[in-house]
């Protein structure tokens, strides 16, 4: 395989621009599935269709921190390797942290599932959009364990040396799903549903992408045998991945209070109205 060793012996300011501007591209285009379902949902169902999406988007930011907990950690055990010229235990970094993050995701969707609508008014949800939040969620829930091996490979992806890549992936999942939500809301009727289900298949064509560079990646060959779990490689990840996973954990904590102290002031605003 191939090394990366333009890493150390080129110029910093080229590869900022090689790694650092698809970067944040890419984190702005995974930004629009949520803006673009607002937008759309909005204009379709109305506000307590937004504020449906909202109750969701918690559940869906713990599923990324979990795939930046192995995607970021993985990303980053792959350039400690490479510096070290360590690489021979990279495969199985990879093939790790791709099974974790998929596993990760099969719970996420199991809690999700079996807590159900119970789990939704515990986020935020009221008996206004309770029913708004549960057909859109349980539709995003299904994709969740793709969705977040696709957001594993990406980190993988960028630390191959293919941040572009990574960000065409992301970004034709996204168009996708700017196309689809006003075809499926408007033209097939279908609501809220409609923004889930164009939100599920453009997360799908991505995870399909993105899948597809395991097959030509420049630095490791991924083989079954790089998803048998290898306690100490997965450690050594998870340390790395740890500060990307606490930082999307605060974004969820602070957005369920919001939620929460949303609801009660709605709460406490009808009941000066009324009684």
């Amino acid at each position: 395989m191939k090394q990366n060793n333009y890493l150390g012996t080129e110029k910093v300011g080229v590869l900022l621009k090689q790694f650092a501007i698809p970067c944040i591209f890419s984190l702005i285009i995974s930004c629009l599935y949520n803006i673009v379902d607002q937008i759309f949902v909005g204009n379709g169902v109305g506000y307590l269709g937004n504020a449906a999406t909202g109750v969701i988007f918690p559940i869906t930011v713990i599923g990324w921190g979990a795939s930046l907990f192995f995607g970021d950690g993985a990303a980053a055990d792959l350039s400690v390797s490479f510096g070290k010229n360590e690489t021979q235990d990279i495969h199985t970094s990879v093939g790790n942290s791709i099974l974790c993050s998929f596993l990760s995701g099969v719970v996420l969707i199991a809690v999700s599932y079996l807590w159900g609508d119970n789990l939704l008014r515990l986020i935020g949800a009221t008996d206004a959009n309770l029913s708004l939040a549960h057909d859109y969620g349980f539709i995003i829930y299904a994709m969740i364990p793709l969705a977040l091996v696709q957001n594993t490979l990406a980190s993988i992806i960028r630390a191959d040396g293919s941040p572009r890549y990574a960000m065409c992936a992301m970004l034709v999942g996204a168009v996708i799903n700017i196309i689809g939500d006003p075809v499926a809301i408007f033209a097939l009727g279908l609501g809220i549903k409609g923004a889930a289900y164009a939100t599920i298949l453009g997360q799908f064509v991505s995870f399909m992408i993105c899948a597809f560079y395991l097959t030509k990646s420049k630095t490791f060959k991924i083989s079954l045998g790089s998803f048998r779990p290898n306690a100490g490689i997965l450690k050594r990840v998870m340390a790395l991945g740890t500060s990307s996973f606490l930082t999307q954990l605060s974004i969820v904590i602070i957005m369920v209070i919001n939620n929460i102290l949303l609801v009660k002031v709605r709460l406490r605003f009808m009941a000066r109205i009324f009684l």
